[in-house]
């Protein structure tokens, strides 16, 4: 018997050490990932009077070589996402954000319909979004950064975001300056109130949604923990057919 339990150990010890206990639990590689935000640079415009970013290098390199800089940002600078204290003082800001709700998510994408400037209910109607980071494809973010690209931008009908509620989507993102409509004359957020109140998450000014068009992909979104609204991430997915 001792000779038995003996030689059972040495067979999972040899197992162990082959990498077969580790092989077991890798993860699928996935084929590619995509950049779905902008790249931050110095003195980047992203909403006209209500974005910034600088670019800090206060003193020279160290005589080891070393380079201390930094960034003052606005949090809607760049590609960013909403917590919900931004339409509510009574909710949590980005930290408070669980990473359940930034991480891994299955992404599905609703292309924006021909001559048409809002996502409705009926663009989403026949697309399961419970769980998911639903991206809003517009191509809008071909003039990010141009003088013309808060001009007829697209964005989500109020309707629509409080169907996106009730069917469980996580996130919702979208390739122009804001999900809401940017002009409306008395200022009007919907959107961000349906979506932001309940739990979703939301990003704006994404870019290549396209690359994942047709594609099996999840996202990331994680910005640091900051006390703040709103704050820049880099958001991207892992493609994996």
């Amino acid at each position: 018997m001792k000779t038995k339990k003996l030689l059972a150990t040495v067979i999972l010890s040899s197992l162990f050490l082959s990498g077969y206990s580790s092989a077991g639990f890798q993860l699928p590689q996935p084929e590619r990932y995509v950049e779905l935000n902008h790249a931050l640079t110095d003195g980047m415009i992203t909403y006209p009077g209500e974005s910034m970013v600088k670019h800090l290098n206060p003193q020279p390199r160290y005589p080891n070589g070393s380079l201390v800089d930094g960034l003052a940002v606005l949090g809607i600078s760049g590609t960013y996402i909403d917590s919900p204290h931004h339409v509510d003082e009574k909710l949590g800001n980005i930290s408070a954000y669980p990473l359940s709700s930034l991480v891994n998510l299955p992404i599905t994408v609703v292309t924006l319909r021909k001559n048409a400037r809002v996502f409705e209910i009926e663009d989403f109607e026949n697309t399961d979004v419970n769980g998911k980071a639903v991206l809003l494809f517009t191509g809008q973010d071909r003039k990010f950064g141009q003088p013309d690209y808060m001009e007829e931008s697209p964005y989500l009908s109020g309707a629509a975001a409080s169907w996106l509620v009730k069917h469980g989507a996580k996130l919702v993102g979208i390739d122009s300056v804001l999900i809401d409509n940017p002009n409306a004359p008395d200022a009007a957020v919907p959107a961000h109130n349906i979506l932001l109140k309940n739990g979703v998450v939301v990003a704006e000014d994404m870019t290549n949604i396209k690359n994942v068009v047709g594609t099996q992909a999840y996202l990331t979104a994680v910005p640091p923990r900051t006390p703040t609204t709103s704050f820049p991430a880099r958001i991207f997915a892992a493609v994996y057919k």
